[in-house]
């Protein structure tokens, strides 16, 4: 997997609050799971590296958003397709949007923080409860702040590398240089999809954050 877990300067906030809780509240047994969780290593982070110049360095760099498989899928169906007289156009724009559904969700679910699964069970655990205590309110608002943020950064790097893999398809050209197949009038030039690699870099660098532990 070539997507790393971007940890942000938020999640580490919310982390150190539970963490905080865990010496004051240190003999509160049904919540040690909670501090476990919370003790455990964050791990990498996600940094952007530096891009070559030019069009090919621009592309290396979008592929490292890209989850492995789908860059291997898409290398296999785009070797395939384009060694046809004729490519099946509808079908592999089908195929792209496949794969796109498939760059977001394996980004969403690699991305999620191993030591979060114990506490995500017990929170859910806790909202059932009608008779808690201040502690484990405390507790649950804490958990819940660090959680949510998690979540936040799994969505926006399930994001990023879906918008990634859009702008490096269309840098190289795939499915988008056969449009004019279905309707004569879309005929795709290939300065579309250099300006949109360039539109594409930028988005990506203003969404990701740029602050991170490792």
């Amino acid at each position: 997997m070539s997507t790393l877990r971007v940890i942000t300067k938020e999640e580490v906030e919310a982390k150190n609050e539970l963490l905080t809780l865990k010496k004051t509240h240190a003999d509160d047994d049904r919540h040690m799971a909670i501090m476990a969780a919370a003790g455990g290593d964050t791990g990498g982070n996600g940094g952007t590296g530096a891009a070559n110049d030019g069009m090919d360095g621009m592309v290396s760099a979008l592929v490292k958003y890209i989850p492995i498989p789908v860059m291997t899928v898409y290398t296999l169906l785009d070797g395939t397709f384009r060694s046809m007289p004729t490519p099946p156009t509808l079908f592999w724009f089908g195929c792209f949007l496949l794969l796109c559904i498939f760059a977001w969700v394996i980004t969403y679910t690699m991305t999620d923080a191993p030591e979060a699964k114990p506490a995500r069970a017990l929170l859910a655990e806790n909202e059932q409860k009608t008779d808690k205590t201040d502690k484990e309110k405390k507790l649950e608002e804490k958990l819940k702040k660090w959680i949510d943020s998690i979540d936040r950064q799994k969505s926006k790097q399930a994001a990023i590398a879906l918008i990634a893999f859009v702008g490096y398809v269309a840098a190289i050209g795939g499915p988008f240089t056969y449009l004019s197949t279905i309707e004569s009038v879309f005929v795709w030039q290939g300065f579309y999809g250099t300006a949109l690699l360039g539109f594409v870099t930028l988005i990506i660098y203003t969404a990701l954050p740029h602050s991170s532990t490792t």
